[in-house]
């Protein structure tokens, strides 16, 4: 075994030599080369990928800390923006109100509504010399009235509620009627069938007890007649809302 190892190991020596003298070991050594790049490409290829891609997952911790970062000063951006967008609209409206040199010797409050699930609400009282009865508007658009008053807090009554008084109101065409609520919407009641009603007119306040005269209701949106009966009613739109604005003037 060994006499042939050596053998072996001879005529491996002698074939090498020969092809040294000869001049073909750079040859065949190119070619060797040349048929283990493409592995070896494979390899450095693999292997840099792999090194991406753990270098990424040791940045991943900071990646993601910087994207809460980013989210939470996003989240504080937009607060401030939507405090501003409050702050503008409070402005214009008091701009609106101070402005309207008419209505400057009358008694009034301006405040900011309240939204509740029981009732709708401002955040002013008797102290403030608001009373039952007393008119909640924006921009000279009748809302509703106060319904109960404490020292610093009145509920509001909105006129689309079931419980709102009825009240006075005239199309801009002259037609009579009583302003109702049914508790989703505002309708235009008590109207004599032959008189005129058009969508799209506007209804005012008659003028009452605690309510003046010329007052925005809102539009006609829908007649609902029945020729049948001596009346008929309307649905009325109002121009705004008071889960919208962002003051409202109390009288």
């Amino acid at each position: 075994m060994k006499t042939n190892w050596s053998q072996s190991t001879l005529i491996l020596l002698i074939a090498l030599l020969i092809l040294d003298l000869t001049g073909l070991t750079a040859p065949l050594t190119s070619t060797i080369g040349r048929s283990l790049n493409p592995l070896r490409n494979v390899w450095v290829t693999g292997f840099n990928r792999v090194f991406v891609a753990w270098q990424g997952i040791l940045k991943l911790p900071k990646s993601i800390q910087r994207i809460q970062n980013l989210e939470l000063r996003l989240a504080e951006v937009s607060v401030s923006l939507a405090e501003l967008a409050t702050l503008r609209r409070e402005n214009e409206e008091l701009r609106f109100l101070l402005g309207n040199t008419d209505q400057a010797a009358q008694r009034r409050v301006i405040t900011s509504p309240i939204i509740a699930f029981a009732r709708p609400a401002v955040a002013v009282g008797s102290a403030n010399g608001v009373e039952i009865g007393s008119v909640v508007l924006s921009r000279g658009i009748l809302l509703g009235q106060v319904s109960k008053v404490s020292s610093h807090e009145a509920e509001v009554t909105l006129l689309s509620a079931v419980d709102a008084k009825p009240v006075l109101a005239k199309t801009v065409g002259g037609t009579m009627g009583l302003v109702r609520g049914d508790g989703r919407k505002i309708l235009l009641t008590e109207v004599t069938q032959t008189l005129p009603l058009a969508i799209g007119e506007l209804v005012v306040t008659v003028g009452q007890l605690q309510i003046e005269q010329n007052l925005v209701i809102g539009r006609v949106t829908s007649i609902q007649n029945d020729p049948a009966n001596s009346v008929k009613q309307a649905v009325i739109e109002q121009l705004t809302s008071f889960f919208e604005v962002s003051l409202v003037e109390i009288r």
